[in-house]
């Protein structure tokens, strides 16, 4: 399993086509400065948990390099060892090399391309607790993956 299909199609927000171009709207919590703050003593933040649309670019999708589909999983996922290719009869390996084993690509369905975040474009604030959202996400599934191996 996947960090991208562990978060879901989306991955950690949805993706979605405006006037001005792709954003990807995410729910999350961001330390914001309280809109209360009267100027004296240092400023305060306040956690805002709403949610955020940063803006995107589309880039080509690193699943199947832009080609939109790729070998399925259930015949290649952890690769062909030099035995297991030994094992195929010529039919076998003239399938494989011609694509007939290729499945629509899981991450752009086919699209030959994936929306990214542009950070150049996003707010500083919001663009660093989408990083820190992220990051929390892959531990998330960093320790739940340990557990599996683990028999937990």
């Amino acid at each position: 399993m996947s960090f991208r299909s562990w978060c879901g199609p989306d991955g950690l927000g949805k993706a979605r086509e405006t006037p001005t171009g792709v954003v990807l709207s995410v729910d999350m919590v961001v330390m914001l400065p309280d809109p209360e703050w009267t100027g004296e003593g240092p400023p305060e933040e306040v956690e805002v948990e709403d949610t955020y649309e940063l803006p995107c670019k589309y880039v080509v999708c690193s699943r199947c390099n832009g080609k939109g589909t790729h070998v399925n999983p259930s015949i290649d996922g952890n690769g062909i060892t030099s035995s297991e290719w030994a094992e195929w009869d010529d039919e076998e390996k003239d399938h494989y090399m011609s694509g007939a084993y290729d499945v629509s690509c899981e991450e752009c369905h086919g699209l030959r391309v994936v929306p990214e975040v542009d950070a150049e474009r996003c707010d500083p604030v919001i663009l660093k607790a989408y990083e820190d959202y992220v990051e929390s996400a892959y531990d998330g599934y960093a320790e739940e993956m340990a557990e599996r191996r683990m028999g937990c």
